[in-house]
């Protein structure tokens, strides 16, 4: 991939939990922003409480950066929009780029 294929910035962001009276929350900080590939992969639909709920499945490629280890339970910030990373994050052999497997999520 060369370098105008990383036409998007994204901000990484890395959870943080609380816990307080036996409930826990979860709140995110950024860890990074850099540039990014973002390709959507396809949608699919959800039946829940038999209500159709579109979902669509994203694919994130950023650079390797030393250092900056993204985790299956990161979020991304791109624009308005929030992806959860729903599977560990996979490097390239060369260790050049990393992969990110995602689906949209809620603020």
């Amino acid at each position: 991939m060369g370098s105008g294929d990383y036409r998007e910035w994204i901000e990484l962001q890395s959870p943080t939990h609380t816990t307080s009276n036996g409930n826990t929350t979860t709140a995110f900080s950024e860890a990074a922003t850099v540039k990014a590939r973002v390709e959507a992969l396809g949608g699919r639909e959800l039946w829940a409480a038999q209500q159709a709920e579109a979902q669509t499945t994203w694919q994130v490629t950023i650079r390797y950066h030393q250092g900056l280890a993204p985790k299956a339970d990161w979020r991304i910030k791109w624009g308005d929009l929030y992806l959860k990373i729903t599977a560990p994050p996979r490097p390239d052999p060369r260790r050049r780029t990393w992969v990110l497997d995602c689906t949209e999520t809620e603020a």
